[in-house]
């Protein structure tokens, strides 16, 4: 049971940075790729609102997604977009698929259709991450297009991963019966080892090695009834500073 917990717990750990990984590649392709000589302000403008859409993304899902939260809670991103009155899910469509001097029908359609999707989804924030991609930035080739889409593809299948550990948790039951087992044994305990401490006598030692056994047994449990939900208890918003953090550098730097 408690080997189950902690390979739960390192299969999390490893889902969470492949994201992180997953979204931070597709930032750092959008900037590199535009951020060449003759440009125009259009696109970088563009791409500034898609990598913002991006560092949503990954907010949504280290927060809201995986712990079942809202990410506000995790930190405070309204430096990152305008949000005043509108829903995350509102706020990363306009980032994906809006800009300031676009307002042709195919758009706001595009956006209108998106939002008729009453909860955030990742299907939905990828699909207008692309979509905004291919729209907005027709400098990109359709290589740089394909290696854009592989981010999303990794992106979900690491998400995939984690709705077995989210969906398929260790049933309440089973965890009851392990620690009623564990209690029970502990009172049973003695009856095995008064012979085994009968020549010490009158001495205190067979209730001390009781004690000591039957908490190291019973922290054993109560550790991995604590790790065998990795997502509360990895630290993601350490993820979502570290993303948050490499954006502001790559927009700094135009690397």
């Amino acid at each position: 049971r408690t080997d189950a917990a902690y390979e739960r717990f390192n299969s999390g750990s490893e889902l969470s940075w492949e994201i992180t990984s997953s979204c931070r590649n597709v930032m750092r392709c959008l900037v590199v790729w535009t951020g060449q000589d003759g440009v125009e302000d259009v696109e970088q403008e563009a791409v500034s609102d898609l990598t913002n859409a991006c560092c949503l993304l990954h907010r949504w899902i280290m927060g809201e997604y995986l712990r079942g939260r809202d990410a506000a809670d995790l930190i405070d991103y309204d430096s990152i977009y305008d949000a005043s009155g509108s829903t995350l899910q509102a706020a990363l469509l306009t980032k994906a698929l809006a800009t300031p001097t676009n307002t042709d029908n195919d758009t706001v359609d595009v956006i209108q259709e998106l939002n008729l999707v009453k909860t955030m989804t990742p299907s939905l924030a990828t699909t207008a991450i692309a979509l905004g991609a291919s729209q907005r930035l027709p400098s990109l080739t359709n290589q740089e297009q394909i290696v854009i889409d592989d981010g999303s593809v990794q992106l979900t299948n690491a998400l995939i991963n984690c709705e077995k550990l989210l969906r398929t948790p260790i049933l309440l039951g089973y965890t009851r019966c392990a620690v009623r087992f564990l209690w029970i044994w502990p009172w049973l305990l003695p009856f095995a080892l008064i012979r085994p401490f009968s020549e010490f006598g009158e001495q205190p030692v067979l209730v001390l090695a009781m004690i000591f056994i039957s908490s190291v047994f019973l922290s054993i449990e109560d550790i991995a009834v604590q790790i065998e939900e990795p997502f509360v208890t990895l630290p993601l918003e350490l993820h979502q500073k570290w993303v948050t953090l490499m954006l502001q550098s790559m927009k700094f730097t135009k690397l």
